[in-house]
């Protein structure tokens, strides 16, 4: 076994996580499963004979951090899921000390009577981000608090949201009473830190791509004079409102619409639903490429709903896709595909044990990139979620072979942000921004874990990419000074209740 070794910021955070329920917000890469580990091993020696469950929203995820608590403790310990039968998951639940599970999992048996959470004294929950409306996390910790005789709660992620009712909703949840956050910035941090140099690629729209959009932003015009005209919103100015504010709107007249029918607002719906899959062809186009157009312009077309119909058939949209077809036939690609391919030749003649992950948010550009590094001369393999038909087993299976040298390009969708733990990456491109601080970080996270780390954000100029890009570091820089205001309430909360005992 393996000594368990932390570092000084570690073990001011364990000081806490050991006396109180704490949601611990640590950067990707900085040891959040070995306060983890060092916590279990505590409390299994305080509570003979209890457990500790720790749960993963994933089964790879559960099974890294078994195999990571393998090599420090030794200890019974099982990954629950559920490829194994129900009446076995309980017997290696009675046999186990410590137990990694999925939260679906831990649910169905505890709802089926065959677990109970009596004699866990520890309640790991890693992302714990999810931790909001009716993931199995929320549910599950409320049954912990009602039923474990000897409670603890170490909640992990690295970040749990930008705006404080959010991260409200998960500390309640949660049963949360302290909160302990570390950024690359604090003076405990800074020596453990993998240096990461973060290169911003902007690339201009082709002419081709400029008429394209010029066509397509004719029909959004006529959809949002309408909206404005029947008083849904003030201006129709395009990007005078984003897409998620459209969003919000589309919902808050279906909530309406469901307590009372008004001709008014199924139209108003109908006209946002057009906007939104208008605003959703430019940015597929801005960011992604013809091709990546075409292929939603055929799923338009395949649509029969009103606003898809209502779309395809727009003179000046077709006038769009006519110019799309002659700019795709003359082979007119979008400049980051030859960006990306100039950037990891350029990063693969530099490094030794060249080994690269590439984001993207749509599956058929991970599809479209993975041939295109393969003619070039790169190992690129695609990491997709379940739903696009690798299995959790198969993911593992990718991750193996990538660490082993068998592929040197990881192309991610969003499966590849959450968690896992890929060694030796220490180039990453993202080929869009995300407009999330979330996703963001665990982008970041995952490159440049062993060594230095470059990463390489690809932006259309003029584009939704460098809204997108504005709006994640925004959110970031909110999320940390909302927790550090956290952090000092709950340190006040505690205090006034001893000065009142």
């Amino acid at each position: 076994m393996e000594k368990i070794k932390l570092r000084l910021y570690q073990e001011k955070i364990l000081g806490t996580c050991v006396d109180k329920n704490t949601l611990v917000v640590l950067p990707t890469g900085l040891g959040k499963t070995f306060l983890a580990l060092a916590l279990a091993k505590h409390r299994l020696e305080k509570h003979e004979k209890s457990k500790v469950l720790f749960m993963a929203p994933t089964k790879p995820l559960a099974n890294q951090h078994l195999n990571t608590f393998k090599k420090f403790l030794d200890k019974k310990m099982v990954c629950l899921t559920g490829s194994i039968a129900p009446i076995e998951r309980k017997d290696l639940w009675d046999d186990s000390e410590i137990i990694f599970a999925t939260p679906q999992t831990v649910e169905n048996d505890l709802l089926g009577g065959r677990i109970r959470f009596d004699s866990v004294s520890l309640l790991v929950v890693d992302e714990a981000h999810r931790a909001v409306g009716d993931y199995s996390y929320v549910f599950l910790a409320e049954q912990y608090v009602k039923q474990a005789k000897n409670q603890r709660i170490l909640a992990l992620t690295a970040s749990p949201g930008s705006n404080k009712e959010k991260i409200d909703e998960i500390c309640e949840a949660l049963n949360i009473s302290r909160i302990e956050i570390r950024t690359v910035k604090d003076q405990d941090v800074l020596s453990y830190v993998k240096e990461k140099a973060v290169n911003y690629v902007t690339v201009e729209l082709p002419d081709p791509y400029v008429k394209i959009k010029e066509s397509m932003s004719k029909t959004l015009q006529k959809i949002l004079t309408q909206l404005k005209e029947d008083d849904f919103i003030k201006k129709d100015t395009i990007g005078a409102y984003s897409k998620k504010r459209f969003l919000i709107l589309q919902r808050q007249m279906m909530k309406t619409l469901s307590r009372r029918p008004n001709q008014k607002y199924f139209k108003g719906v109908f006209l946002l639903s057009t906007v939104i899959k208008l605003l959703h062809a430019i940015e597929i186009m801005e960011t992604q490429g013809l091709a990546s157009l075409l292929n939603y312009y055929r799923k338009l077309k395949s649509q029969k709903s009103k606003s898809a119909k209502r779309i395809v058939d727009d003179p000046d949209f077709i006038t769009a896709i006519k110019a799309l077809h002659e700019a795709n036939e003359s082979g007119v690609t979008h400049p980051k595909y030859d960006k990306l391919v100039e950037l990891l030749n350029k990063e693969k003649r530099l490094v030794g044990n060249f080994k690269a992950i590439v984001f993207t948010n749509y599956r058929y550009t991970a599809s479209k990139v993975k041939d295109l590094l393969s003619k070039a001369g790169f190992k690129p393999v695609e990491f997709v979620g379940q739903s696009r038909g690798l299995t959790q087993k198969k993911q593992l299976e990718v991750l193996n072979k990538f660490r082993g040298g068998e592929y040197d390009v990881l192309v991610a969708t969003s499966i590849g942000e959450e968690g896992l733990h890929i060694e030796n990456a220490d180039i990453g491109v993202f080929f869009e921004p995300v407009p999330s601080a979330l996703r963001t970080i665990q982008r970041r996270g995952r490159i440049g874990r062993t060594n230095f780390g470059v990463i390489h954000v690809m932006m259309t100029r003029g584009a939704v990419d460098e809204k997108y890009h504005w709006i994640a570091r925004h959110k970031e820089k909110n999320m940390h000074g909302i927790l550090d205001v956290m952090k000092q309430e709950m340190r006040l909360r505690e205090q006034k209740k001893l000065k009142d005992f």
